[in-house]
């Protein structure tokens, strides 16, 4: 609604004022509303935003390097006992358990040690102990 730059004010037009009511509503964030508001001004008609959900199998996760953040590994006593024997070790699915590879856990384990060397990362959480340490168990 409006003429000339009057449509993509939304003190001047009530619909582009009421969309943008329903985007923040539905958690757009607020400088994407303006930015896609700027970009209609240069004459844009249409565009794409990729959109993530926080399923651990999605691209969400591919998309981040893990840089600047805080990944640990959550270890088994079983997986470091197949290090000490040089056994294989099996990556499992979060959500059912199937196994997704299978490879030397020695060498997972050299690579989870250059990681934390060359980063600090990954952090170690002892899965095992710490349940059997647990006073409530």
């Amino acid at each position: 609604e409006g003429n000339g730059d009057d449509c993509f004010d939304p003190a001047l037009n009530t619909a582009l004022k009421r969309e943008i009511k329903l985007a923040k509503k539905d958690a757009v964030p607020e400088n994407y509303i303006y930015r896609v508001i700027q970009f209609a001004k240069q004459g844009y008609t249409s565009m794409s935003f990729n959109t993530y959900d926080t399923d651990w199998d999605s691209d969400a996760y591919l998309t981040v390097s893990g840089q600047n953040s805080n990944n640990s590994v959550s270890l088994k006593d079983n997986f470091l006992r197949a290090v000490e024997a040089d056994g294989d070790w099996q990556l499992t699915a979060r959500k059912d358990g199937k196994v997704l590879k299978t490879l030397k856990a020695r060498d997972l384990w050299e690579k989870i040690g250059y990681a934390a060397w060359a980063s600090a990362d990954p952090g170690l959480h002892f899965n095992t102990t710490m349940n059997d340490w647990h006073t409530c168990a």
